[in-house]
């Protein structure tokens, strides 16, 4: 019975251990359970990703809230973007961040980023003006429905 139980835990707890390993190993953004998101100056609910841990610098967010009684994720550059040398926020349209404690954000097609051929028209804008705004630990920008939205971390 005991002979049985070790192999159990072997068989099983490995793999799982493996999996788990690879899971942190290659995931690229992870929950910050202590940030907090305001809309227009009073707390909201939510939940923030980064795309580091310390002592890392965080370059990117992820942020989920609700609006219009449903969930709504950003993608935020807390760095200059390459492509319009300032923070951007990028809006993710129907893709949603899951709540998990971690999760890998994909390189090919990724959710909230735009790719446009040179040939096609781009779609007319139908977000506010973000007006983004980073400090030290805070990110503030417009969201979509129009409130202003405060992040700290």
């Amino acid at each position: 019975m005991r002979r049985t139980l070790k192999y159990a835990v072997v068989v099983v707890g490995i793999p799982f251990a493996l999996i788990v390993a690879v899971i942190v190993w290659k995931a690229n953004f992870f929950l910050l359970p202590f940030a907090t998101i305001e809309e227009n100056g009073h707390t909201a609910s939510g939940y923030v990703y980064t795309n580091s841990y310390q002592p890392k610098r965080v370059t990117h967010l992820v942020i989920t809230r609700r609006e219009s009684g449903q969930k709504h994720s950003y993608l935020v550059w807390i760095e200059d973007d390459p492509h319009h040398g300032a923070p951007v926020v990028s809006d993710c349209e129907e893709w949603t961040a899951a709540y998990l404690p971690l999760f890998m954000f994909p390189d090919v097609n990724p959710p909230c980023v735009k790719w446009y051929a040179a040939e096609e028209t781009l779609p007319p804008p139908q977000t506010p003006k973000r007006d983004v705004k980073v400090k030290e630990r805070s990110v503030e920008f417009t969201a979509n429905d129009g409130n202003r939205v405060t992040v700290r971390w």
